[in-house]
C-alpha cells in the first residue's frame, strides 16, 4: 500500500517501560519495499516523547 501511495519512509513506534525507565522504539522501513532499514531507541523520562527527542528522531531519519 505504501508503494501505491509513493510513500518513501514508513515509521512505526511504541513506548515501553523497561527496567531502566521509559524507552521509545521507532522502526524505519523503506516505503517502496517495506524492508526494514533500522530500529532506533530513545531513553524517555516518561510515557511521552519530549521536543528534544522528537528533534533527534527527525535529524536521524532525515527528510523523506
Amino acid at each position: 500500500m505504501a508503494a501505491d501511495l509513493r510513500v518513501q519512509v514508513v515509521l512505526t513506534g511504541r513506548v515501553k517501560r523497561s527496567s531502566s525507565g521509559w524507552e521509545g522504539v521507532v522502526s524505519v522501513r523503506q516505503g517502496s519495499t517495506g524492508q526494514a532499514v533500522t530500529k532506533l531507541n530513545y531513553p524517555l523520562e516518561g510515557p511521552r516523547a519530549d521536543r528534544s527527542t522528537l528533534g533527534t528522531l527527525a535529524s536521524e531519519v532525515g527528510p523523506a
